[in-house]
């Protein structure tokens, strides 16, 4: 958006082609939405034909770059009922939200605990999340992990070698699992607030990172939150140069 620089846009597109290869596919759309509901909501008329035009484009290359056998399963996946019973993310979606709630009413207030549901360190503790704990601790597992998490992630993770989309754990589900409802309310004030302190380019990445959170542990990721921060802040610190006049 903001530079002028034809190297830079060549840089932008060969950065498109290689996530496109990289075939995180959940990842790219989520980025892709974040992108454009927070550039439409910002801009004026003229960008926002722009940035549809910028869209459509994106979307061809896509198309003509992901194999025929992801697009398949894509269109398979509009089927809600298909979706609903194959995919094993929604399955735990529905268990911690809806049906463990209905039995256990502390479970949906609080959790069950730090490490007791499907963060890393409840998956570490199992000793099938990483070989080598069981080799020096004894597999420390919860009955809900056992129950809802474990069984799944050993069918569809290491027996099957899903994708995200059938791993039975995300941040989401964690949050609500094992810190309960006061947990998810206490996590979506926090991203409320990134994005009402952020400019525009902040509020990309801070919304990517809540749509992303919904696929996977990324919370538990130094490596995403550090580089999560490091762009919220430098683009917080640009802003406050540009509110001072320091930069044009």
């Amino acid at each position: 958006d903001i530079s002028k620089s034809k190297n830079d846009m060549l840089y932008i597109i060969i950065s498109i082609i290689l996530g496109i290869l990289t075939n995180s596919i959940a990842l790219i759309l989520l980025f892709i939405l974040s992108y454009f509901m927070i550039v439409f909501l910002k801009s004026s008329i003229k960008k926002k034909i722009m940035n549809l035009g910028a869209l459509i484009i994106v979307l061809i290359v896509f198309i003509l770059l992901t194999p025929k056998w992801i697009k398949g399963y894509i269109i398979k996946l509009t089927d809600f009922e298909y979706f609903s019973k194959t995919v094993a993310k929604f399955q735990v979606y529905q268990d911690t939200f809806i049906n463990i709630p209905k039995q256990d009413k502390k479970f949906f207030i609080i959790g069950n605990g730090m490490g007791g549901y499907s963060s890393r360190a409840a998956l570490t503790c199992t000793g099938r999340y990483v070989d080598s704990y069981s080799r020096f601790f004894s597999p420390s597992v919860t009955l809900y992990t056992t129950d809802y998490i474990l069984g799944r992630y050993i069918k569809y993770n290491l027996e099957q070698g899903q994708g995200t989309l059938y791993s039975p754990f995300s941040t989401i589900l964690t949050i609500q699992g094992e810190y309960g409802i006061i947990g998810t309310i206490w996590f979506l004030i926090l991203i409320y607030v990134m994005m009402k302190k952020s400019n525009i380019y902040s509020k990309i990445f801070v919304l990517f990172f809540f749509f992303s959170c919904f696929i996977e542990n990324y919370a538990e990721f130094e490596k995403v939150m550090v580089l999560l921060f490091i762009l919220y802040f430098i683009e917080k610190k640009e802003n406050i140069k540009m509110e001072k006049g320091e930069i044009e």
